[in-house]
């Protein structure tokens, strides 16, 4: 789902039917790698995760900080007026986001998608001078990409082991 957000933030930097491609591909990646991630291997069993005690409440305080951190920025760069830059940082605390989860569901693959979305932001923010549209696009499609690497790598999992999810909801 916040993958397809992304996507449509990319396709706000294009027109016409290169829009339509990008919100194209929105729709059918996502699609294809579920379809792709849950086909049962049961190749690689792995034992059932134990989630950390109370990890739920630290989620919640998580995606609490996450928000309010997004607010701030859209809010503080709307008064500073340099709006191109909230895609860019927003994506930044997104990929903050992914590193607080690492402990809450025991699962380094959070990293991997930290680490993705820090360098879509850092991508976007070396272009953003040149054109903002151009960030977007970048800053979306980079995003996307770790966003959808990340929920098929933990749904392929899920498929081959039987485990309960980690992803959030």
């Amino acid at each position: 789902m916040f993958g397809g957000i992304w996507m449509v933030l990319a396709a706000s930097g294009v027109d016409g039917s290169t829009r339509a491609g990008i919100l194209g591909v929105a729709i059918v990646v996502p699609a294809v790698l579920v379809l792709l991630a849950t086909r049962s291997t049961r190749a690689t069993i792995e034992a059932p995760r134990q989630l950390p005690d109370a990890w739920r409440a630290r989620l919640g305080r998580i995606n609490a900080a996450q928000a309010g951190s997004i607010g701030v920025v859209a809010v503080t760069c709307g008064l500073l007026g340099v709006p191109s830059l909230i895609p860019v940082l927003v994506c930044a605390v997104v990929a903050l986001h992914f590193v607080a989860l690492v402990p809450v569901f025991a699962d380094k693959v959070y990293y991997w998608a930290a680490i993705g979305l820090g360098a879509a932001s850092a991508v976007g923010a070396l272009v953003v001078g040149y054109s903002a549209a151009f960030s977007r696009i970048t800053v979306g499609i980079g995003a996307a990409a770790c966003l959808w690497a990340c929920a098929f790598v933990l749904l392929r999992r899920r498929a081959s082991s039987a485990e309960p999810a980690t992803t959030p909801n």
